[in-house]
């Protein structure tokens, strides 16, 4: 059994490992509610912002616009988070779950401020605002704190698997998008 730095056993550092999927499931709930009409009257607008960029526009034209097919894309995105920290639950701190965990967990933090920077440009709400600012920032500032104190991260790991997971998260997210517009569809 492991020993945190503050005494706590391993046994606690598996449990906040869950409060990423908690968080996720707050937030990505919130998006399944209110994204398909939100897409649909911001449509115009998406396209104009995504103009320069030939790949930006295929992802605003990737997006589902229907709460089956939205639902679908979260639930595939929702396999791989609970996937993961049930891997990364078994040995916390090490092997290739651990590191998978570390990239989610960076990725969900860092998408606060995606979700922050959208509604400053928007000029108003965006889907999944109040459950990043309220659910995701909290809960995986708590997460990396935790990690921090129980030896288990430093900065350097977190930095560099955070890095992975947005090199990856993008790619992954239209997948899961034109995979619940095709089964919705």
């Amino acid at each position: 059994m492991v020993r945190t730095a503050d005494g706590d056993e391993d046994s606690v550092l598996r449990r906040v490992l869950w409060i990423v999927p908690l968080v996720f499931v707050i937030h990505d709930g919130e998006e399944l509610l209110t994204m398909p009409g939100w897409i649909a009257a911001h449509r115009a607008q998406l396209a104009h912002l995504a103009q320069p960029s030939a790949l930006a526009a295929r992802a605003v034209g990737s997006l589902s616009t229907t709460t089956p097919s939205v639902a679908l894309a979260i639930a595939v995105v929702a396999i791989v988070v609970l996937a993961v920290t049930v891997g990364a639950s078994r040995s916390p701190g090490r092997g290739w779950w651990w590191h998978a965990y570390l990239a989610v967990l960076g990725v969900l933090f860092l998408h606060v401020y995606t979700h922050v920077l959208q509604a400053v440009l928007f000029g108003g709400y965006v889907p999944g605002l109040y459950g990043a600012v309220f659910a995701v920032l909290p809960g995986s500032a708590y997460v990396y704190r935790r990690l921090f104190r129980a030896g288990v991260l430093d900065l350097k790991m977190a930095a560099r698997d955070a890095a992975i997971g947005i090199a990856l998260v993008l790619p992954f997210v239209l997948a899961a998008h034109a995979l619940g517009r095709r089964l919705a569809d």
